[in-house]
């Protein structure tokens, strides 16, 4: 960049800061929250690519759950879904004293939920492979004083190994071992959920809530034990290959689990229990 641009940039961040980080730290009403996706989809498209933007972190805080999100990115896309429209509950939201594992865990926003409804007794794994996403993942959990979470910080596949983790450019939620979209990948440590379950040394599973960007089959495959073993239900964002979602639902119904696929908005979800509600 070079150097009157970035002055460009710097002079748009101090104007723009000390508005945008006053309205998100405090907004509790619904309108306070569709005025800043307005103010977030003006400027998104400008600056997203930006690096020294992208560092910028502000507080959005909804209730008593706060939540650090990177200014000019789509850290903040999942929080409807989680939160009001619910995508996750079909089967059954998690419940008081129960082992949820959150896979693909993002920046904590399914963590903080399920969290708050397991309460002191349950559990929370949260699983996050990319390294910025993972810092603010701690975060959110430290500023929620969250004590029943169990952070991990590996991708989830078939095996254990590494793999490489490709790089979406345009959102925080999209990078993926599965995807090439883009040229830019990470190194990462891969594992399966049956590992992770017997080195944590937890007695059962209760709730899987999975959003990995076309690894699900890879990941279901890797928890073959726990899906034998348990009465669990699944929660799976599945939108990405139609082909890859059919197997899933093949898989999970040679296992013994009924399956409800969905379409919400854009998204596609499939549900799985051994006892549907």
């Amino acid at each position: 960049m070079n150097f009157p641009l970035k002055r460009k940039y710097i002079r748009l961040i101090r104007k723009a800061i000390p508005y945008c980080a006053t309205r998100i730290a405090t907004f509790r009403r619904r309108n306070d929250k569709l005025l800043w996706k307005r103010w977030y989809s003006v400027f998104q498209q400008r600056v997203y690519t930006n690096s020294f933007l992208r560092k910028i972190k502000v507080l959005m805080r909804q209730d008593d759950i706060l939540s650090l999100v990177r200014l000019f990115t789509t850290d903040d896309e999942p929080f409807d879904d989680i939160f009001e429209r619910k995508v996750y509950d079909t089967c059954g939201a998690p419940k008081e004293g129960e082992i949820v594992i959150d896979v693909g865990a993002h920046i904590g926003f399914f963590t903080v939920y399920a969290s708050r409804l397991v309460g002191p007794n349950g559990i929370v794994v949260a699983i996050e492979p990319h390294p910025d996403n993972f810092s603010i993942l701690l975060s959110n959990i430290r500023l929620n004083h969250l004590q029943n979470v169990i952070p991990v910080n590996m991708a989830i596949a078939d095996k254990e190994g590494t793999a490489k983790l490709f790089i979406d450019k345009k959102s925080t939620t999209g990078h993926s071992i599965i995807f090439h979209r883009s040229e830019n990948f990470l190194e990462v440590r891969c594992t399966t959920l049956d590992f992770i379950v017997k080195r944590l040394g937890l007695t059962h599973v209760d709730f899987i809530k999975m959003d990995i960007e076309g690894a699900e089959y890879r990941a279901l495959r890797g928890c073959k034990e726990i899906l034998r073993s348990n009465n669990v239900r699944l929660s799976i964002e599945a939108s990405h290959d139609e082909y890859t979602r059919k197997k899933c639902i093949k898989f999970l119904q040679r296992m013994g689990f009924a399956t409800i696929e969905r379409r919400i908005g854009e998204a596609y979800f499939l549900y799985a229990s051994k006892k549907l509600p």
